[in-house]
């Protein structure tokens, strides 16, 4: 158990190799812990900034954001939108728009209190990443994701059980976040359909675009309910 879950705080901050692939199996069912750790990180900082202000409030809970795994999120990101575009400056103009969106979209949950919704949106994009790493097959062109993917599938998956989890305690704690399946499925058919199959990139990838997502869902959300 506590080697599985080293392995998942490790490998979430950098991208895996192929002789990382038994150790990122054994570890993708932590990925929701880690996810909750960092939320209740970035709920307490974002709600110590924000008694000054919302804005210092998403500042300084986006630092905590990206530093706690080192942007690797971001990183991957990039990498995947240089791979699409078929030039570095792709990658450099989606990271500046991911992180000006993120801030905008962090001042705007923080300055209504919704810090519960800032806790789970991570354990559920890391929930995402785990469920796409099992079940999506790899590009063909991608040694390390055909890694990944073999040994997930040797190895028990608590997905499901995860998702559940996340799911009544959304209820209970941020109805906001009832619909958050909705961007995980959203982002598994494009990395499926459109993409060309999973990418070890497409793992970090995949966790920062779902955090954008669910953050825009819950901000969109609070705006229809008021």
């Amino acid at each position: 158990m506590s080697t599985g879950c080293c392995s998942a705080f490790s490998l979430l901050t950098r991208d895996p190799s192929s002789g990382e692939a038994h150790d990122f199996a054994v570890g993708r069912d932590w990925f929701p812990v880690i996810g909750l750790t960092i939320g209740l990180l970035v709920m307490v900082v974002g709600k110590i900034g924000g008694g000054i202000d919302p804005w210092l409030g998403a500042v300084v809970a986006l630092l905590a954001w990206y530093g706690v795994n080192g942007g690797a999120h971001v990183v991957g990101a990039a990498a995947m939108a240089d791979r699409c575009a078929g030039a570095p400056a792709g990658g450099a103009l989606q990271t500046a728009l991911l992180v000006a969106a993120k801030l905008v979209l962090l001042m705007l949950l923080i300055r209504a209190g919704q810090w519960w919704a800032l806790v789970l949106i991570p354990a559920w994009a890391r929930l995402g990443a785990a469920w796409c790493v099992a079940s999506i097959p790899p590009a063909a062109d991608d040694t390390v994701a055909q890694s990944l993917y073999d040994n997930a599938q040797q190895e028990g998956n608590a997905t499901g059980f995860w998702a559940l989890a996340l799911w009544l305690l959304g209820g209970a704690l941020s109805p906001l976040m009832w619909l958050a399946p909705l961007v995980i499925a959203v982002w598994y058919w494009l990395l499926r359909n459109r993409l060309g199959g999973m990418r070890g990139a497409a793992i970090h990838a995949g966790v920062e675009w779902s955090e954008l997502g669910l953050l825009m869902l819950a901000a969109v959300l609070l705006g229809l309910l008021g």
